[in-house]
């Protein structure tokens, strides 16, 4: 269960681009900031679990890049 938690981190980080886009659109900042941090703590939270769970998969290989973007 563990094993799929990296997948699943990334997963959010993808979904939370459209509320970020959203609230840096209509110039609300403070909610795009707290966005973006909460996206920046699930990068960071995948990529180490990822490593100390030896949770490594193509399918986290490729969607990693993509949610970076």
């Amino acid at each position: 269960m563990l094993r799929h938690l990296p997948n699943a981190l990334t997963l959010s980080r993808l979904l939370l681009a459209g509320p970020l886009g959203y609230f840096i659109l209509r110039e609300n900042y403070h909610w795009a900031l707290g966005v973006g941090l909460l996206a920046g703590l699930t990068d960071a939270l995948d990529g180490l679990l990822a490593r100390k769970l030896g949770a490594l998969s193509r399918l986290g290989a490729a969607l990693d890049p993509i949610a970076d973007k």
